[in-house]
């Protein structure tokens, strides 16, 4: 049975019942402000003055404009369902000092007054609630926000994203209208992708603002209501560099493809060489190809094989020297190239560097000297040819002179 109360039972009932309350009475589609205690205004960072003015002929005044519509609805169930209808709900208020705030609201339709049904409500600030999550995602570098499930519409966003952003009145605001400006959702959201419960994309692009982000999306509860986190970290200037790095190796892959001298990198680790790069000019000279490479860098063949047998252990030793001792080391050698008989010379001028983990990092330079070496051993051949011939001449003179013929 319906409770008919006059105004002196109402304001007794008001006095026995402790808390932030207010009391409405569901007036022609309106919740009219019969009373409220003390500390209601403080919710919405209002005086009560101005929460007289605000929220005095309708309480939905106050109600986040996206809110509505399920508080009325609650209201309205509450009104049609008579005396003792009751409603738990969760919702958006503004306040003047942070724009919005969440709220708890339980009601509950005790009666009629003047035939007006009476709704009485008491509020629960769930400031409380997010705190803990604030801080903690404040104090991080990610861009961190949540937009319902199904309408995209930002329900909290991070100082972080604030700040690149550039703005906080996000409320009420769908997420690709307010960060981008966009009139429907962004082609290359990740929010969208999202297939499970869970989505990651590490290299996520932003066309519009030509960046670069690693984003994770997440399913989850948000005051009752199907949402979604989204943590974003702008990995542009990263992004940026590596670009850059691998624009200048390719540049510097094509110099050193260029070379006229074989170039190389090798690891040197518990006595085995690791090939760890070679430019075209140094497979070439040695006539290596992937067949011959293990999936580490360690050649296949035994490198010495095609060493010249007087040239096997002065190597060994080099190997050992350029391990042991970092700086810039020499050293000649003969190998027969190409399957040829024949023994090519090479100039092997290398910087070693000796790394932490106790292995050594080797750059080399291989050049084929052998034409050079070919032009030393003409001029060598000639030069005692010529010396021969003056020690012959030389000799005749002395015979001619002894013989009294000069």
């Amino acid at each position: 049975m319906d409770l008919d109360f006059t105004r002196d039972s109402l304001g007794q009932l008001i006095k026995a019942v402790p808390g932030d309350i207010a009391v409405y009475l569901a007036t022609d589609g309106r919740l009219e402000t019969y009373y409220y205690s003390d500390g209601l205004p403080e919710l919405s960072g209002l005086t009560n003055d101005e929460y007289e003015k605000t929220n005095g002929s309708d309480a939905l005044n106050i109600v986040i404009g996206s809110d509505k519509k399920s508080v009325e609805n609650d209201i309205f169930n509450l009104v049609r369902n008579g005396s003792g209808a009751h409603s738990n709900a969760i919702y958006r208020i503004y306040n003047k000092k942070t724009d919005f705030v969440w709220i708890r609201a339980r009601a509950k339709n005790i009666g009629t007054l003047d035939g007006y049904p009476v709704i009485i409500t008491e509020f629960f600030d769930t400031t409380a609630d997010t705190d803990g999550f604030a801080n903690l995602v404040d104090s991080t570098d990610n861009i961190v926000y949540i937009v319902d499930s199904r309408t995209y519409e930002l329900y909290y966003a991070n100082r972080k994203a604030i700040d690149s952003w550039g703005r906080s009145d996000y409320i009420g605001h769908k997420c690709y209208e307010f960060i981008n400006g966009k009139p429907e959702m962004c082609s290359w959201c990740s929010v969208r992708r999202m297939t499970g419960h869970s989505y990651h994309d590490i290299h996520a692009y932003d066309p519009e603002n030509g960046l670069y982000f690693n984003v994770f999306c997440k399913d989850i509860t948000w005051f009752g209501r199907s949402a979604k986190a989204v943590f974003c970290t702008d990995i542009t200037s990263e992004r940026n560099v590596q670009q850059q790095l691998l624009s200048e190796k390719t540049q510097l892959d094509a110099i050193i493809n260029g070379l006229p001298t074989g170039v190389g990198v090798c690891e040197i680790r518990n006595g085995k060489a690791h090939f760890l790069s070679m430019n075209s000019y140094f497979v070439d000279l040695l006539d290596i190809d992937e067949n011959k490479l293990y999936a580490d860098g360690e050649l296949k063949y035994g490198f010495t094989d095609n060493l010249h047998p007087d040239d096997k252990k002065p190597m060994m030793e080099f190997m050992q020297r350029i391990s042991n001792n970092p700086g810039v080391h020499r050293h000649l050698y003969r190998m027969k190239l190409h399957g040829s008989d024949a023994y090519s010379w090479l100039l092997l001028e290398a910087r070693s560097v000796l790394q932490p983990d106790g292995s050594t990092l080797v750059f080399t330079c291989q050049t084929d000297i052998t034409k050079q070496k070919r032009n030393e051993l003409i001029l060598e051949i000639n030069k005692k040819v010529e010396e021969q011939k003056y020690r012959h001449e030389i000799s005749l003179l002395r015979e001619g002179t002894e013989q009294g013929l000069v």
